[in-house]
């Protein structure tokens, strides 16, 4: 499915030649990048597995179940798709606009999330070393 939605979008992208039509994935987006940051900010190898995103720190850690922490995903992605088809006029300014508000806000949720409930993560390490 990701990859259908990737190549639609790719497609989407060289047909408008307007890269902020990568403001359908940025939910997703945000995560990835702020967890590979996060991890090169530890000194982590960036190829050995890990639970750092925000989402597995939801379903692990907080303990909520996969199917909710997929439903908050899907619902903020939705609501930012919406709002970018509907309510913001198509122009590339005001996609660029609406594409650097949007994701400063989801980075600056994700930086708040992760200094609110990373010790979790943490705590969870220290206990497989015991």
């Amino acid at each position: 499915m990701a990859f259908i939605l990737l190549f639609l979008i790719g497609c989407l992208i060289m047909k408008t030649r307007d890269i902020t039509w990568l403001i359908f994935l940025l939910v997703y987006g945000i995560d990835g990048c702020c967890t590979i940051v996060h991890r090169v900010m530890l000194h982590e190898n960036l190829g050995e597995a890990h639970r750092k995103h925000a989402y597995q720190l939801m379903a692990n850690e907080l303990g909520m179940s996969h199917v909710v922490v997929s439903l908050i995903y899907m619902g903020l992605q939705l609501v930012i798709s919406l709002v970018m088809v509907y309510l913001i006029p198509n122009t590339v300014l005001a996609h660029w606009i609406y594409l650097i508000v949007v994701a400063l806000v989801l980075a600056a949720a994700y930086v708040l999330f992760m200094k609110k409930y990373y010790h979790l993560h943490e705590e969870y390490l220290a206990s497989l070393k015991k």
